[in-house]
C-alpha cells in the first residue's frame, strides 16, 4: 500500500486528521482487495488479462508490440472481463459469442 503523504505515517497517533483519514480510506480498500470474494475475483480476473498480453505478444508480436494488444471476444479473458462488469452491477447477463464450448 502506497500513501503519498508529507508526514511520517509510522505512528498513526501522531499524524494530522487528513493523512489519517486517507491511510484509513486505503486500509479499507487493501482489506477489501486481500479479504473479499470480490477483491479475489478482481485479482483473478487481472492475474489472467496479464497471463493472456504476455502470451499474445510472445505468439504474435515478438519484441516489438502494439500498447493496445486486443483480447478476441471468445477468448476467456474476455468472457471474464464482461463477466466482470455483470458481477459490478454493469452489461448484459449474457453477452454476444458466450457460449461455454467456443472458450478458448
Amino acid at each position: 500500500m502506497k500513501i503519498d503523504a508529507n508526514c511520517d505515517l509510522t505512528n498513526l497517533n501522531n499524524i494530522a486528521p487528513a493523512p489519517f483519514s486517507t491511510f484509513i480510506h486505503e486500509y479499507i480498500h487493501f482489506i477489501q482487495d486481500t479479504t473479499s470474494t470480490f477483491g479475489l475475483v478482481n485479482a483473478n480476473i487481472i492475474g489472467n488479462r496479464l497471463k493472456h498480453y504476455v502470451k499474445e505478444v510472445e505468439i504474435n508480436y515478438g519484441p516489438s508490440f502494439p500498447v493496445s494488444v486486443p483480447i478476441a471476444k471468445d477468448h476467456v479473458t474476455q468472457i471474464n472481463r464482461n463477466l466482470q462488469q455483470v458481477y459490478m452491477g454493469q452489461g448484459q447477463l449474457i453477452p454476444d459469442a458466450m457460449n461455454p464450448s467456443d472458450v478458448k
